[in-house]
């Protein structure tokens, strides 16, 4: 496509006022102004045929076929003009789909060779497959009049799945972590689920413990010993909601919790527990069981990625319900959604206190970065104060439900993106220590 440039506009609007002008000062000079505008054409016409043909250029691309969340690809092209256009400078533009973030503007200049080579930015804003539609490229001749345009078809797809990287820069973080330490020892007693002995109180157990039927029988305090079991089923539930769509750090809120429970399945796996995934919004998902061992963690992997993204609000009691019906065994579910306000996470509250009744849950609630910053700030304006009381007001709620949880015997974990990680692998540790939670 050849285009007229703003220069050539304004030449050409040029014509009107000085054939107006000439025609004033002698009518037989309308001819100065037709001589103008032919002088212009041929200006234009020059103009073109020095400039390189829009077929006579070749490109040549690569794209990754993958890409990770939170984290960068490059979309790189090679450009090659005929021979004595050397220093002609370019501008690119690359048409993506909307599950990627809005290409820039590039400009570049050809070298001696008449040789280019152009980069874009590849961000996924969310997991999926992602298409890459078409890439344009404008220059200008010589002149300055006239811009060719020329547009080719690419129709590259690419696959955004989790972050992968971040998943095995923390397993090895951990690997580390234990192998300063020497072998880990696995527990054969403590307050697990199977009864092991009955044993006389002692100064400094758990009260909770006591069983107080046998210790009536016996005439002495007596403590119920349980043993550390092997092989336990751990959920991970995620919400897809509405509340997890919303970008934290460059990727959605659900993202950042894929991969946090991605660095737990891994660790769970490798210690012989059952993972299983389970995603919900507004109807309840599958359950997608995985077999303990680390062979397993592709089939969590799976399962995570195709955990997608739903535009409406979440419905707890039919999506937990749904889950307490569907589990013959005692599990450790971790909850990973969002909080509001109270008056929405109300029905959230019921749900999880029915369900900490039989199962162990740990809640785990992403905390955007910029809550702490905005009510720290000093208001400068009306609109900074009002700002301020809204989030204080916000912040109030969401510690009201976290105490809520707390009291029904609920974990809660409430930080941001980039502590979920080591926080939530660090309770889960807690938990098969037996030293937070109690199964029995």
């Amino acid at each position: 496509m050849i285009r007229p440039t703003p220069r050539l506009i304004l030449l050409t609007g040029l014509a009107a006022p000085l054939a107006a002008v000439l025609i004033v000062i002698d009518p037989n000079f309308w001819v100065g102004a037709a001589g103008y505008l032919a002088a212009l054409a041929a200006a234009v016409l020059a103009d073109h045929l020095a400039s390189p043909s829009v077929h006579a250029v070749a490109v040549g691309h690569e794209a990754p076929d993958r890409l990770y969340m939170a984290d960068q690809g490059v979309l790189a092209f090679e450009l090659a003009f005929p021979p004595g256009n050397g220093g002609l400078k370019l501008e690119a533009l690359v048409d993506v789909d909307d599950r990627l973030e809005d290409m820039p503007l590039v400009a570049t200049a050809l070298d001696a060779d008449s040789a280019g080579a152009l980069t874009f930015p590849l961000i996924p804003k969310r997991r999926g497959e992602m298409q890459i539609n078409r890439l344009w490229l404008r220059w200008r001749g010589s002149l300055g009049l006239i811009s060719k345009v020329r547009c080719d078809e690419l129709d590259l797809i690419c696959q955004a799945i989790p972050n992968l990287p971040a998943v095995k820069r923390a397993a090895i973080q951990l690997a580390r972590r234990a192998a300063v330490h020497g072998v880990k020892p696995q527990l054969a007693a403590g307050d697990g689920l199977e009864f092991d002995a009955l044993r006389e109180h002692q100064p400094g157990m758990d009260n909770r413990g006591i069983d107080w039927k046998q210790s009536a029988r016996h005439r002495k305090l007596l403590c119920k010993e349980f043993r550390a079991e092997r092989n336990h089923n751990i959920i991970l539930a995620l919400d897809t909601g509405q509340l997890m769509r919303e970008p934290i750090d460059g990727a959605p809120k659900l993202d950042h919790a894929i991969n946090a429970g991605l660095v737990l399945a891994y660790q769970a796996l490798s210690e012989g527990d059952i993972v299983s995934v389970y995603g919900f919004d507004k109807a309840p998902g599958a359950l997608v069981r995985a077999q303990g061992g680390p062979r397993a963690f592709p089939q969590v992997l799976e399962a995570m990625n195709r955990l997608d993204y739903e535009s409406e609000e979440t419905n707890y009691t039919h999506s937990l319900g749904a889950l307490m019906a569907g589990l013959r065994q005692r599990s450790i579910i971790v909850v990973m959604t969002d909080i509001l306000d109270t008056v929405s996470a109300e029905l959230m509250i019921r749900n999880l206190e029915r369900m900490a009744r039989e199962h162990v849950l740990v809640f785990v609630a992403l905390r955007e970065p910029w809550t702490e910053t905005a009510m720290r700030r000093r208001p400068e304006t009306v609109q900074d104060m009002a700002e301020i009381v809204v989030t204080m007001e916000l912040d109030d709620e969401r510690a009201t439900v976290l105490k809520r949880l707390s009291r029904a015997g609920i974990d809660p974990i409430d930080v941001s993106p980039h502590e979920l990680s080591t926080a939530l692998l660090n309770r889960y540790l807690k938990v098969k220590q037996r030293t937070m939670v109690e199964l029995a």
